[in-house]
């Protein structure tokens, strides 16, 4: 379970020296109750000052924009960095097999999407410095996807959630092993209360070595489970972490701007699975794995609508069945969300359309057989193409019911209530459930993000 968290945002600096601003967000895992009160941390700032302004630029491929930054009040990105300390204080909280069932799935998603709503020296050890096209295993933990990175030298490996809806780095100060590269810069970060260190060190992502990556070094006590939490997210989400201001550059702008990726992109492939802990995904990063692609990929810009436009945002209509397509939505892809959120009104109309009831014991839609039998096709229309979830794909895995307390012969539905109706500008979360059906590309240069069919689309995994 995951609930995400985002952080302030502060004015961006243009330059050689500047650190990427964006607003951090943290999965939190299910021990709330054990993790420790983190309120009487200093916050960096209680004001926060960056709105994205997009204009159309003239060139590039479709959706190319031109980005600014204007002041904003204080955007509370609440609950993004509790996830390591929820480790921390319970070991492997994101592991399927020890989730307290005390929250379910769909709570947490909720609470997720309603924390982003709230706007306010090393050599490269021998590895390939050049510009190139490449790729990480990713593997699927059943509610979100992790990949390993090295850090340090010599390298130490970690295992780091794989996250879209945040831009920092982030470790637990428990497990993070210093070594000869590693730097402490004296910066705080700083994430709603929860405090932390910045470092500097050696990270190996892959075949390619970034030499002085920032990392939020995180307090907390042990943990024998997931380590750190990779941020994919725009920059702009890391604005105000950091006590000396400005932003920090994620990992995605140290490998464009060291020169080990030829654009600035990187492509997500998840796999539906019936297993825990199964390494079926992929990361590609400075551009796409065209294998796990079936068709074209459909290209269309980051939202202009607040808040969604701080993320990876895009607009989008839905329908199910033969059903006429909704107004235009807004909303976001993030990888660390479970589920599929819907606005509240269009939740309702497809629960009563599938004639589900909500699962009181585990928190999410249930359908009977003869319910399932009849199901029809879920559409979203990005572009001008059309992208539709079988009725196999809106299940959770069955073989995997028990580790959310159902019974294997359930039928529960991988859509949920974002818990807020359509028109707020956050109307949807495209989380790990649609990530594991359709192939995405993120690319930062044009703010655009594609979307294309894959060889798993349609496929029978219940």
């Amino acid at each position: 379970m995951d609930v995400v968290a985002s952080a302030l945002s502060s004015r961006r600096v243009d330059g050689p020296t500047v650190r990427v601003a964006t607003d951090n967000k943290v999965k939190l895992g299910t021990l709330l109750s054990a993790i420790p009160d983190l309120t009487s941390g200093m916050p960096l700032s209680e004001t926060c000052h960056c709105q994205r302004v997009v204009e159309k630029a003239p060139s590039g491929r479709p959706g190319t924009y031109r980005t600014s930054f204007l002041p904003l009040p204080m955007m509370v990105l609440a609950l993004h960095i509790l996830t390591l300390l929820a480790l921390a204080a319970g070991g492997k909280a994101l592991k399927l097999n020890r989730f307290s069932r005390s929250q379910n799935i769909a709570e947490h998603d909720r609470g997720r999407a309603r924390s982003m709503t709230n706007p306010t020296a090393a050599g490269n050890g021998g590895l390939a410095w050049k510009r190139a096209v490449f790729s990480i295993p990713a593997t699927n933990q059943v509610l979100l996807y992790t990949v390993e990175i090295g850090i340090g030298n010599p390298p130490t490996t970690y295992e780091c959630i794989v996250d879209t809806g945040s831009g920092n780095t982030l470790i637990q100060k428990s497990v993070y092993k210093i070594t000869q590269t590693s730097l402490r810069t004296g910066a705080r970060v700083s994430v709603n209360g929860a405090i932390g260190q910045e470092f500097l060190d050696r990270v190996i992502i892959g075949t390619q070595v970034i030499p002085a990556q920032s990392l939020g070094v995180m307090n907390g006590t042990g943990t024998d489970g997931l380590d750190c939490i990779l941020g994919l997210g725009p920059t702009d989400l890391t604005s105000g972490t950091i006590s000396t201001g400005g932003t920090v550059p994620t990992v995605l702008d140290n490998l464009f701007q060291l020169g080990l990726i030829p654009i600035k992109e990187f492509g997500v492939f998840f796999s539906p699975t019936t297993g825990v802990s199964v390494t079926d995904g992929e990361l590609t990063f400075g551009g796409i794995d065209a294998n796990h692609t079936v068709g074209s990929l459909m290209f269309t810009p980051v939202t202009h609508v607040a808040p969604s436009s701080f993320f990876w945002g895009l607009d989008l209509s839905v329908a199910y069945g033969s059903s006429p397509f909704s107004p235009t939505l807004s909303g976001i892809l993030d990888t660390s969300t479970t589920l599929i959120l819907l606005p509240t009104d269009i939740f309702a109309a497809y629960k009563a359309a599938a004639g589900a009831t909500l699962s009181q014991t585990v928190g999410l839609l249930q359908v009977s057989n003869a319910q399932f039998a009849a199901m029809k096709n879920f559409n979203f229309r990005i572009g001008g193409a059309i992208f539709s979830l079988t009725p196999n794909a809106q299940l959770f895995p069955r073989a995997l019911n028990v580790d959310i307390g159902g019974s294997s012969g359930d039928n529960f539905l991988i859509i949920g209530d974002v818990g807020t109706p359509s028109g707020t500008g956050f109307d949807f979360v495209l989380g790990m459930a649609f990530s594991e059906r359709f192939y995405s590309v993120y690319n930062a240069q044009n703010s655009s993000i594609g979307v294309a069919k894959t060889p798993l689309t349609g496929a029978i995994t219940n």
